[in-house]
């Protein structure tokens, strides 16, 4: 079991919104999207839509789920979830737990 925690990336204006999840505490994983996205301009990381609200330079992270996991997998279940309620405004280019019924 580990605690595992969905985040939602969002511009100030709330327009755009990336729903993800991690085991990390919500600041390191903000850097790791930042970190990225430097190494992708650079030709050295692989595109994240998430890039698209980081790009806007005004946004925010907060958590929107946490809880005890047995697996990687049933984390993304319910991040899957969750991005369902958010589709509208979501940049988030994949559907995480599809498959997974």
């Amino acid at each position: 079991m580990f605690t595992g925690y969905i985040y939602i990336i969002y511009s100030d204006d709330h327009s755009d919104v990336y729903i993800g999840s991690t085991k990390l505490d919500l600041d390191e994983r903000l850097k790791q999207h930042e970190l990225n996205l430097r190494k992708f301009k650079r030709g050295k990381y692989n595109y994240v839509s998430s890039y698209d609200i980081l790009e806007q330079g005004n946004y925010q992270i907060d958590w929107l789920h946490k809880g005890e996991h047995k697996s990687r997998r049933s984390l993304r279940l319910v991040e899957g979830k969750i991005i369902k309620k958010f589709l509208k405004i979501s940049v988030n280019d994949k559907l995480e737990g599809q498959g997974f019924n």
